[in-house]
């Protein structure tokens, strides 16, 4: 199901996490003291929003597709823009949240605009793409965007289900442009730290959180895999690190890290955490149902069979038009 995950594939991620934190810190070596560096990187990759990458896992999408992204850089900055592209048309085949890169480096790196015809090819791809599966679902990135950044800056309660399709909050709106108005502002200073800004935007076309690499299955309208995200994650971690004074992003770091932990504790095992996020749902989250037949499935999954089979019963009779919750109990009692 879910997060039925194997050993193995744990390992793998450890590995991968492992290998992504140091090129990492190589990256901000160019920024950051060496010490420093260390610091950033791992507080980009323990944040909350990051961590499910280890716990869940999420290795192709998550950390595989930012590590792709991360060499892209390198590559820049060796002046290997051909490579560079290759590289971000890599990450965006692992993660569609990463699709726009390779259009907005091509337009930024060459001058001459000869190339029009492979990029326009991969815009019309995109807008046949996003026309079916964006375009049609219910998600918003508007919203999406106000809490994924409400997240990012104090992450108290990250919900398991995506923010995309929660009610606009006029609150919730007004946070977010305050810390993107803030940072803003601190640019003024550094406009180097002004390279990292679109990193915190482009992927915001991903929040359908549909991966071109494997299926797409019910439980995709909903679960919210916030490690999709590293990119933004990557942005503002590192600009908030080139902005602040280093004490106060020390504090910052401190408390990001208790909030992980945190965190890390409502996974084990993964049915808490969603049941937990089920209860702080509003009651006209667009897919409720979804959300809670998911949480079914993950108790089916751990073995509690019996609350499992007892929640979908409940919803069927909470949800009577829905053909999916009956279809999932006649499965159920096909089973010896």
């Amino acid at each position: 199901m879910i997060y039925s995950q194997t050993f193995f594939l744990y390992i793998l991620s450890i590995i991968a996490s492992l290998g992504l934190f140091k090129r990492l810190q190589v990256y901000l070596q160019n920024y950051f003291s060496l010490s420093f560096s260390y610091l950033v990187a791992a507080t980009i990759l323990l944040h909350p929003l990051s961590i499910d990458a280890l716990i869940a896992p999420n290795l192709l999408s998550g950390t595989i597709a930012f590590w792709l992204f991360l060499e892209s850089l390198f590559l820049i900055r060796m002046n290997k823009l051909t490579w560079a592209l290759l590289m971000m048309l890599a990450s965006s085949a692992c993660n569609i949240a990463y699709s726009l890169f390779p259009v907005y480096y091509f337009i930024k790196m060459d001058k001459k605009k000869v190339h029009l015809v492979p990029i326009l090819l991969y815009l019309l791809l995109l807008g046949f793409y996003f026309g079916k599966l964006i375009l049609h679902s219910a998600h918003n990135p508007i919203t999406f965007f106000t809490y994924f950044i409400n997240y990012l800056t104090l992450p108290i309660s990250i919900n398991a289900f995506t923010p995309a399709l929660l009610p606009f909050s006029p609150i919730a709106f007004s946070i977010a442009l305050t810390v993107i108005l803030l940072i803003l502002w601190g640019q003024r200073n550094k406009p180097y730290t002004q390279y990292f800004f679109p990193f915190l935007f482009l992927p915001v076309i991903g929040d359908l959180i549909h991966q071109w690499a494997k299926p797409y299955l019910f439980w995709s309208e909903v679960v919210f895999t916030s490690s999709n995200f590293l990119c933004m994650t990557f942005a503002f971690i590192t600009t908030i690190a080139m902005l602040l004074p280093r004490k106060y992003f020390a504090s910052y770091v401190i408390l990001l890290t208790f909030l992980s932990w945190n965190t890390a504790i409502q996974w084990n095992p993964i049915s808490n955490l969603l049941r937990q996020s089920v209860l702080n749902l509003p009651t006209d989250y667009k897919e409720i149902a979804t959300a809670k037949r998911t949480l079914a499935w993950q108790l089916l999954n751990e073995g509690k069979n019996e609350e499992g089979k007892s929640l979908l019963t409940d919803l069927a009779s909470e949800f009577p038009g829905n053909t999916q919750i009956k279809s999932d109990l006649k499965l159920l009692q096909m089973k010896p």
